[in-house]
């Protein structure tokens, strides 16, 4: 979600997917989900081909009302959707995440013709089926979802919030949801709303034995500052003791071109021992990480040789660094984020994505995911290093 390093938008917006591993040792809040593997486990997917016109908002729409459904007309979607997810599965992972927020319908709001008064702050069941025909696709390729939740922008309507996620939760179809985050972009630690905020949500719903078939986590920022870091991770530990799923951002885009994958690990590694330190029981769960490509608008080149010695730091000091748990790791991000009808709007929200386009409807694979498609479906992965 937002982070404070990459300046995207999404506080409470848009549709998210991400694969994610399973794992146990779970607590009060945290009901055990079964099984983990080494790999990198999840990815997010928000796009299609382009933010233009298959983004997951419209991309909802145009599954339910067809390919003329939102302004465009762009044809195939759900052909493409299709490929995506077989490519994503066939590529090893095994979990998809999404967001579902109000936000996402205040965007599209005219380009969809939505009514954001049956959207917040209780959901009309029309929408939420629409999302669920999203979720039953998913589940045909036997990926589990995680969801996370958003609700007002800067969290500063607790009250309608809380009422919208009742509304969302007792109406989505659960049967692949194995993992729900309680708002995106959380700044517990250096932001007092926010803190109370996901307290409330917490005890609420976490905690509360109507919903104690799912687990519960929360989405937070990326922390560049290793000092912000640990406050960070002190405050989970204070004030969620029985949360063992904590949620961390690694996005690192500090070093120069043409660095390697180990000075990528060796930062990535900062983080990972600075956690330990404070905690050296509960789950790193890296909700994101992801490395933006250059745009004409930067003087700084980074390219995708760049990109792929990130992953490859990101992978190596997350999984095989000798870390004594192993960490699940969620790319940022499937499909292409480009703005194809106009390159020149393309800034620092994009391009993360991991495709570099479509040709005949079949994702074309960057050399970051094939990368770690080799690696998700290795049966030694740490040996490719």
């Amino acid at each position: 979600m937002v982070s404070n390093a990459r300046g995207r938008f999404f506080t409470g917006t848009l549709f998210w997917l991400i694969l994610l591993p399973c794992f146990a040792n779970a607590q009060d809040a945290n009901p055990a989900i079964p099984g983990i593997k080494q790999g990198v486990m999840g990815v997010s997917l928000f796009y299609l081909d382009g933010r233009d016109q298959e983004d997951l908002p419209q991309v909802v729409q145009k599954l339910n009302y067809g390919d003329t459904a939102c302004k465009g007309s762009r044809t195939e979607i759900k052909l493409r959707l299709r490929n995506t997810l077989n490519n994503i599965q066939q590529s090893g992972f095994s979990w998809v995440r999404l967001l579902f927020g109000p936000g996402g319908f205040k965007i599209y709001a005219n380009r969809c013709n939505l009514d954001l008064s049956k959207v917040y702050p209780a959901i009309s069941p029309q929408y939420v089926e629409e999302f669920n025909h999203l979720l039953q696709i998913i589940g045909e390729y036997n990926l589990n979802i995680e969801l996370v939740l958003s609700g007002s922008k800067g969290f500063h309507d607790l009250k309608h919030d809380l009422q919208f996620f009742e509304s969302v939760l007792t109406q989505l179809d659960m049967t692949h949801i194995k993992l729900i985050m309680l708002g995106g972009d959380v700044q517990p630690a250096n932001n007092k709303r926010h803190a109370t905020w996901l307290k409330t949500m917490f005890d609420v719903f976490a905690r509360n034995p109507a919903y104690s078939h799912t687990p519960f986590s929360f989405d937070t920022v990326t922390y560049p500052d290793l000092a912000e870091f640990k406050q960070y991770v002190s405050w989970v530990n204070k004030h969620l003791p029985d949360l063992s799923i904590v949620p961390v951002n690694l996005y690192y885009r500090a070093l120069p071109s043409g660095s390697s994958w180990q000075q990528y690990s060796k930062q990535i590694t900062k983080y990972i021992s600075a956690f330990r330190q404070i905690d050296n029981t509960s789950i790193i769960w890296v909700d994101e990480f992801g490395f933006r490509l250059s745009t004409s608008q930067e003087q700084t080149k980074l390219n995708a040789a760049d990109q792929l010695a990130y992953y490859k730091g990101v992978i190596h000091a997350t999984q095989c660094n000798g870390s004594n748990l192993i960490t699940p790791l969620f790319a940022w991000a499937a499909g292409n984020d480009r703005y194809l009808a106009d390159p020149g709007r393309d800034a620092k929200r994009t391009p993360f994505g991991l495709y570099d386009g479509y040709q005949n409807n079949q994702p074309v694979e960057s050399i970051s995911w094939q990368y770690i498609r080799k690696f998700n479906n290795s049966a030694t992965p740490c040996d490719l290093f």
